[in-house]
């Protein structure tokens, strides 16, 4: 995926492993950024969010006498347990939803935009950065819960997974939490600028999905 502007490429899955335990995975940009503005179906605005099942048991597979298992430390009814991983994937699936609404608002540059520029890349990048900040904030305030358990929330990946994994101290948590916020509001007056420029473009030159 990712036509003219490139996929994931050499960025590597996230996996489950022995410290690491992926909540589910996000399919915002297949389903709705590579598309043009306003026509992703409702079913994908509400939807970009997969989540994975609870297992607090990491095993490496394979033949019998090399495989490896074990529990993941922080996954057990004191720290993350059922209930709190249901609750943050609920969380995530209505952030998700935000997030589509937002990148729903500009178009998915044509190859020639993605070359040159011009103001219909300048809205998708302005909407991009909004989706990451806020994306970004949600998780850092997520972590200022998390960081008591040990255990932190992280999103990336060529499958664009949101994951757990070790935490930072607490005091780290907070004072990113902090900066995100701050940096939330830079994005969002990009994005209104970028929507307001595109939209005063001849009819000519907007881009649609190809």
């Amino acid at each position: 995926g990712g036509g003219c502007a490139g996929g994931g490429g050499g960025v590597p899955t996230i996996v489950d492993s022995a410290t690491v335990r992926v909540v589910g995975v996000s399919t915002l940009k297949s389903d709705v950024m590579n598309f043009a503005k306003g026509t992703a179906s409702a079913a994908a605005l509400v939807g970009t969010f997969a989540p994975s099942a609870y297992s607090a048991v990491w095993d490496t597979g394979g033949i019998s006498f090399i495989r490896r298992r074990g529990n993941v430390p922080y996954m057990h009814e004191a720290a993350v347990s059922q209930a709190l991983w249901q609750q943050l994937q609920q969380q995530i699936g209505e952030l998700e939803a935000r997030l589509a609404a937002i990148a729903d608002l500009s178009d998915y540059p044509s190859c020639s935009a993605f070359c040159c520029g011009g103001p219909s890349l300048d809205a998708f990048k302005a909407v991009a950065a909004l989706v990451k900040a806020t994306r970004d904030v949600h998780v850092a305030a997520v972590n200022v819960q998390l960081a008591a358990f040990g255990v932190q929330l992280c999103f990336g990946g060529g499958n664009s997974a949101y994951y757990l994994q070790a935490a930072a101290s607490l005091e780290q948590a907070i004072r990113e939490a902090v900066l995100y916020q701050v940096a939330t509001l830079v994005p969002h007056c990009a994005v209104n600028r970028a929507a307001t420029n595109s939209s005063q473009d001849p009819p000519g030159e907007r881009q649609s999905s190809s």
